[in-house]
């Protein structure tokens, strides 16, 4: 019944239902007790059930050349379209989560996973430096993480490329050129980076209409 309503009424998918189902497991198991799902056989076939109904939704990669052309349609001596290019590379390079560099339509950056502008630094030779531009060295530290098991965060970095048309390090330092407010200890550094030039957030909406754009074009 259980595995049914999850399923069948609150609509979750079978790879959900199997997580839901050895949450169960572990609970009875660490305080005890039998496992509850030894023998059950009618659960093993509704499991294969639920997985074939299931559709497979496949996510295709955004390439490189994507990225590319995704550059060469963006005016970088605009502040705005400095920042859209900020925010695709930090999802690029570092695989982040759309909730950290981007918000929701119509609402604000949800301030605890949001990237904050004090959470990047910058490193030359391995020493911390104040401008982007003089840095070999983009280090990131995450609050949180999908992968991170204990929840405490952790550091990411990049190095700067050759290409500075497609570098994640050069991205960020045009940004701070324009913004340096939003950095280091500046006024602005608690707040979320990817950020417009008149305060508003960058939506999820627009960085998806970039790849979708760039996806037609390239992919």
């Amino acid at each position: 019944d259980f595995a049914g309503h999850q399923a069948l009424v609150m609509s979750k998918a079978a790879g959900t239902v199997k997580i839901l189902l050895q949450g169960v497991r572990w609970a009875h198991i660490s305080e005890g007790y039998e496992d509850p799902l030894e023998g059950k056989l009618r659960l093993g076939l509704l499991q294969r059930a639920l997985k074939k109904r299931s559709p497979v939704r496949r996510k295709w990669p955004v390439t490189a050349k994507m990225m590319r052309w995704i550059r060469g349609q963006l005016d970088l001596d605009k502040s705005d379209d400095r920042i859209m290019w900020m925010s695709l590379n930090l999802g690029w390079f570092f695989l982040m989560r759309l909730s950290e560099s981007a918000a929701h339509d119509g609402n604000d950056h949800d301030m605890a996973k949001a990237l904050l502008g004090e959470s990047i630094g910058f490193r030359l030779d391995g020493k911390v430096v104040l401008s982007g531009k003089l840095a070999d060295e983009l280090g990131i530290a995450f609050r949180s993480s999908k992968a991170d098991i204990f929840n405490a965060g952790e550091l990411r970095n990049h190095f700067r490329a050759e290409d500075a048309d497609f570098c994640v390090v050069e991205a960020v330092a045009m940004v701070q050129e324009r913004f340096p407010e939003r950095f280091g200890d500046g006024r602005e550094a608690t707040l979320p980076i990817c950020r417009f030039a008149n305060g508003s957030p960058v939506f999820r909406s627009q960085l998806q209409v970039w790849i979708a754009r760039a996806a037609r074009e390239e992919g």
